[in-house]
């Protein structure tokens, strides 16, 4: 449930928030990895597959902060 949660916030943050939208999926993926670190007490082993897991996590989020950018741009009123 909380994936889709994350992937439409990036969203919603890629459309109010329209200057490199590519970065607010990585801040909320990249932020639970570090959730998750500081609750273990340990990075672990397989910390860099970690990383990777959940930066490919966070593609479909890029894609729809990239879309809720675009969305944007075409609602707001262009200036003459």
């Amino acid at each position: 449930m909380a994936y889709p949660i994350a992937i439409f916030a990036s969203g919603a943050l890629g459309f109010f928030f329209t200057d490199r939208t590519w970065r607010w999926p990585l801040v909320l993926f990249m932020g639970q990895f570090l959730a998750m670190a500081i609750r273990n007490g340990e990075l672990g082993n397989l910390f860099p597959l970690g990383l990777l897991l959940f930066a490919a996590m966070s593609i479909p989020g890029v894609i729809l902060a990239k879309l809720g950018a675009w969305i944007y741009g075409r609602l707001s009123p262009h200036q003459p």
